[in-house]
């Protein structure tokens, strides 16, 4: 009898343990989530920003397929702003 009693308390033990160990995954789940549902709404943001700048001064430039790096690079080839001492701009500025 005390045999069996300390094989369900060691089995409900490790019931315990595992449940934390679920828990603390859940968390960093969500917490994953939640970064990457931010990220992709820092980049829309980003994108809208560079339409901005596009439309604002006229620029013929083409950002299908591009990620944000090779937009703000287009971007900043459109402006004549690559080379040092020249204007600049930042996406993220502008609104």
């Amino acid at each position: 009898m005390v045999l069996r009693l300390k094989q369900v308390n060691e089995q409900y033990i490790n019931r315990i343990i595992i449940q934390k160990q679920q828990e603390k995954i859940d968390k960093e789940a969500s917490e994953a989530a939640e970064s990457a549902i931010k990220q992709s709404e820092l980049e829309a943001e980003a994108r809208e920003r560079a339409i901005k700048i596009i439309e604002r001064y006229k620029l013929n430039v083409d950002l299908t397929n591009k990620s944000l790096y090779e937009q703000k690079v287009a971007i900043k080839e459109a402006l004549g702003v690559l080379e040092k001492g020249t204007r600049s701009y930042s996406i993220m500025k502008v609104q």
